[in-house]
């Protein structure tokens, strides 16, 4: 699977622009994953996240990827989840962890007999840096972090 891995990366793996990341997290749509996976940067860089995501820090991501598919299963029966990954600026561990994802996907569930099962897997373009670029303002947009 290797040489082709890289081709199917391509397929099933695609950039999302803010703006249209942004209706989809205002309409309050229950199939989106959004999956943070920034390291220590988490809670020392804006001090915020995306609505409604969750952190899985990019060094421990391949081992929780059975833990994130068991809580937010690929089949929601009428419809699939749609995973969207980022880190700071989504140039390594977001790309990383989403291929990590998608390889998963092919080597242990049924994604890898048939293809048409694998759901919609995105990467938010420009990551955090951009989207508070963006919305930093916008409190409904921009989560801050509860500090312990």
């Amino acid at each position: 699977m290797d040489h082709n891995i890289d081709h199917l990366y391509a397929a099933f793996i695609t950039r999302l622009a803010p703006d249209t990341l942004k209706p989809w997290l205002l309409s309050g749509r229950d199939d989106l994953v959004v999956v943070d996976v920034r390291d220590s940067d988490y809670k020392y860089v804006y001090k915020a996240c995306l609505p409604s995501s969750i952190n899985i820090p990019a060094h421990t991501f391949k081992d929780s990827i059975p833990e994130l598919l068991n809580k937010y299963p690929i089949d929601r029966g009428n419809s699939k989840q749609i995973y969207i990954f980022h880190c700071m600026r989504s140039h390594q561990r977001g790309p990383s962890s989403a291929r990590k994802f998608l390889r998963y996907l092919l080597l242990h569930t049924e994604c890898g007999k048939d293809f048409t099962k694998i759901p919609k897997i995105y990467i938010l373009d420009g990551g955090l840096k951009k989207w508070n670029h963006l919305y930093g303002g916008d409190k409904r947009l921009m989560i801050p972090l509860i500090q312990n």
